[in-house]
């Protein structure tokens, strides 16, 4: 027989009590979290560029171009932001990665708008088109996610 208790179900005053003892751990998961929906936005972007650049129809070369070069801006956002969280954490470089997440949510709402049009007025790589929104969208509330918390816990990760 099992003598350990059973485990007791996590409740939101548990994870809160957490982040208030521990906020760079909240900045740093919420920042890997992050990361891991941008890696898989690389195959969705190769994909979508690659059904766009096939297409024959209006602005399927300039949709393939978009999806490479939001590849291209997550990506180097990504690298920016791994290395201010784990080596320069001065008021200018968090400043930075707080302005860069910010303005990148707001570009990938704007993108998920564009992308949800695009994949509802082509007949020919509608999936592709609607993928590339829905991880836009995901990426708009991560990064605007992320925004929040540093923000918010901005002077832990000065200070550590």
């Amino acid at each position: 027989m099992d003598s350990r208790p059973a485990p007791q179900p996590v409740g939101l005053s548990d994870v809160m009590s957490d982040v208030k003892r521990n906020p760079g751990r909240c900045v740093g998961f919420s920042w890997f979290v992050t990361i891991i929906f941008v890696l898989a936005m690389v195959v969705v972007s190769i994909v979508t560029a690659s059904k766009n650049s096939q297409s024959e129809a209006i602005g399927g070369d300039a949709a393939a171009f978009t999806a490479l070069w939001v590849l291209l801006v997550l990506l180097l956002v990504g690298v920016t932001g791994t290395v201010i969280l784990r080596k320069y954490h001065t008021p200018l470089a968090v400043g930075l990665l707080l302005g860069l997440t910010s303005m990148l949510s707001q570009l990938l709402f704007v993108l998920f708008a564009v992308f949800l049009a695009l994949g509802q007025e082509s007949g020919t790589h509608q999936d592709s088109d609607h993928a590339m929104a829905a991880f836009m969208f995901i990426l708009f509330f991560l990064f605007l996610l992320f925004s929040i918390v540093l923000a918010k816990f901005r002077m832990t990760v000065i200070e550590t």
